[in-house]
């Protein structure tokens, strides 16, 4: 091995923990502005009333952006899978743009999306700082440590980061390749975010666990009921999808339309917790607070139409609030203990809507601790197994499958 190599690599070791230090505190530093800033809006009164609007001008950004179908979720997924993880910078402001307006303004997305955009934004923006430096997969291993990153600012969980990076953003071969560098990036991101004062999410301590049969029968019995909502929901998304695409052929139209439904849908029910982030409705479940019986189905409504009508943002976190309101309402049927099922629904939901189980599982572990691991194991292995070839990342179950039949 030359000089040459060795500086290359020497230099790659340094890049890693720092581009996922850069990612993991930018993005937690715009996520809490985004909170922020949200909870003051809808202290101002009915925010929602200006949802077409808000739709109305993310359609008006991602126009303005001369690589439209780059700001397209599922785009984005065939992006980073096609050319490698080469994220357009230009892109960047616009994607943003339109998820900051669609979230304040009460559109159902999530925050993890646009965490990972900035984090491969940052990683791309460091790697043109001298191009030709580094080998096309050196340069693949510093994006994804940028997305692992980004990830990782959404919970404080860098073990969930760099494992859902992979399974997710990167289906093809050699994961464990990744895997180490992305590890080494998301821990330097959550170092990096403490000393920005993160605090860990306080969620409802379970303690010790008996596992006797009884447990494990309500449990399996749980895993069944998630991956019927998983089924709901990934077939209201494409319905909705489907029928505002028939009924409003304009994108103008689209966002008017959508918008208009989801104030109706506010006022029908009286709540309002389905909008925006949701970010309280998490917590409040996470706490071991019952929440709104229909919650889950109202949560799948407002994702699918805000994603419809031109709503920009990520949905992870809506898969995350459903899980955990559907864990709510599991418990108030079988009339069990609210706060342990709501922290394994929103794994087990997770799992069997993204096809991501061992995502799902160190999630499970880094917030909930090791007590959870056996019943997280059972939830998540029936969800999944039980779903398996459908997911919400369609590009992602598509890439999959179709090299399996290929081999």
């Amino acid at each position: 091995m030359n000089t040459k190599h060795v500086k290359t690599r020497l230099l790659l070791l340094f890049m890693i923990p720092l581009t996922g230090a850069l990612s993991s505190s930018i993005a937690y530093l715009f996520i809490k502005g985004i909170l922020e800033l949200s909870a003051r809006i809808q202290l101002l009164g009915p925010y929602y009333l200006l949802l077409p609007l808000a739709f109305l001008a993310s359609q008006h950004i991602v126009s303005r952006c001369q690589e439209k179908d780059s700001l397209n979720n599922e785009k984005i997924m065939d992006m980073l899978h096609q050319s490698r993880g080469n994220v357009t910078l230009q892109t960047l402001p616009y994607r943003l743009g339109a998820f900051v307006v669609t979230a304040l303004l009460g559109g159902s997305v999530g925050k993890a999306g646009p965490s990972a955009q900035i984090g491969a934004g940052i990683s791309n923006g460091l790697l043109r700082i001298k191009p030709g430096l580094f080998t096309p997969f050196q340069q693949e291993v510093l994006i994804l440590c940028g997305i692992s990153g980004g990830f990782t600012a959404v919970f404080g969980t860098p073990f969930f980061g760099a494992v859902f990076a992979n399974k997710i953003l990167w289906t093809h071969g050699d994961t464990y390749k990744r895997l180490l560098p992305s590890l080494l990036a998301s821990f330097s991101g959550i170092l990096a975010m403490r000393t920005l004062g993160f605090e860990p999410m306080s969620v409802f301590q379970v303690g010790s666990l008996e596992i006797d049969l009884h447990l494990i029968f309500l449990l399996v019995l749980f895993g069944i009921f998630l991956a019927a909502q998983a089924f709901i929901f990934i077939g209201i998304v494409k319905t909705v999808d489907r029928t505002v695409l028939k009924l409003f052929p304009t994108k103008q139209k689209k966002a008017i339309a959508g918008g208009v439904v989801l104030i109706l849908l506010v006022l029908f029910t009286g709540k309002n917790d389905m909008l925006g982030l949701s970010q309280p409705l998490l917590y409040r479940s996470l706490s071991g607070e019952a929440q709104f019986a229909p919650m889950p189905y109202l949560k799948m409504l407002a994702t699918s139409i805000t994603f419809a009508s031109g709503g920009k943002g990520g949905i992870l976190a809506p898969i995350f609030i459903i899980g955990s309101t559907a864990g709510s309402l599991y418990a108030q049927m079988i009339q069990g203990v609210v706060g342990l099922f709501a922290e394994l629904g929103m794994v087990g939901f997770f799992a069997a809507a993204t096809n991501a189980p061992l995502s799902a599982l160190a999630l499970c572990l880094e917030l909930f601790g090791f007590q959870m691991l056996v019943p997280g194991l059972i939830v998540i292995a029936v969800s999944h197994i039980l779903v398996r070839r459908s997911s919400v990342f369609t590009t992602q179950i598509r890439k999959v499958y179709s090299r399996v039949e290929r081999n």
